[in-house]
C-alpha cells in the first residue's frame, strides 16, 4: 500500500562503506577474498573488488569454494600458498632439513608436520561475503592454518546472536556493515 516503505542496503551500498572503514579509517591497502561459487558471493567479491582498485587498494588473493562446502582447508591453503608445496619448493627443502637435524631421535616414523611451511599472510584483511555459520568455520580453519594478524570482513548475513562466538580467535578483528 502507499503507507509501506522498503528500505534495505544495496550490495554497492555495503562494499562502499565497508571498503572505505577498512581503508580509510583502519588503513588497510592490502585484501584478499574468500567467497562462495555462488551468485551472492561472486556479486560481492567482484564489487569488492572493483571497490579496493577504485580507492587504490590491492586484491592480492582470491578463493573460491562450493557452497555447500563444510571443509576449507584447501582453499585456505591455496590463499596463504601452503597448498602447492612445490612452488616454494627451494624454501620447503630448507624448513624440511632445519626440522631433520632438529630432530634428537632418528626414526623411519618420523616424517614432517604438515605445517612445515608458514603460511604466507600478505594481505591485511580477508572478505568473506557468506553467512556467520560459514566464517566461523573459515576462523576456525584459519586459526588452525596459522594466519593470524588480519582482519575478517562480511556483510550484514554476520549480523546474527553468538557471532563473536563463532569468529574464535578473530572475535576482536571482525568487521561487517548493516544498516543499524
Amino acid at each position: 500500500g502507499t503507507t509501506v516503505f522498503r528500505n534495505s542496503l544495496t550490495s554497492e551500498m555495503q562494499v562502499r562503506y565497508l571498503v572505505k572503514t577498512a581503508m580509510e579509517e583502519l588503513g588497510m591497502k592490502r585484501f584478499a577474498i574468500l567467497f562462495p561459487n555462488d551468485l551472492y558471493g561472486v556479486e560481492f567479491a567482484n564489487i569488492f573488488w572493483d571497490e579496493v582498485l577504485a580507492r587504490g587498494g590491492q586484491i592480492v588473493g582470491a578463493q573460491t569454494y562450493s557452497n555447500k562446502e563444510t571443509d576449507f582447508r584447501d582453499p585456505i591453503q591455496r590463499l596463504v600458498g601452503t597448498y602447492y608445496v612445490e612452488a616454494r619448493s627451494e624454501e620447503y627443502k630448507l624448513r624440511l632439513k632445519e626440522w631433520t637435524d632438529a630432530q634428537t631421535r632418528k626414526s623411519a616414523r618420523n616424517n614432517p608436520p604438515e605445517d612445515l611451511l608458514p603460511p604466507v599472510v600478505d594481505f591485511d584483511g580477508i572478505f568473506i561475503p557468506d553467512s556467520a555459520k560459514a566464517m566461523g568455520q573459515i576462523s576456525a580453519m584459519l586459526s588452525f592454518n596459522g594466519v593470524k594478524g588480519v582482519r575478517l570482513l562480511g556483510t550484514n548475513l554476520w549480523n546474527v546472536p553468538g557471532l563473536s562466538k563463532r569468529a574464535g580467535h578473530f572475535a576482536s578483528s571482525l568487521l561487517f556493515v548493516d544498516s543499524f
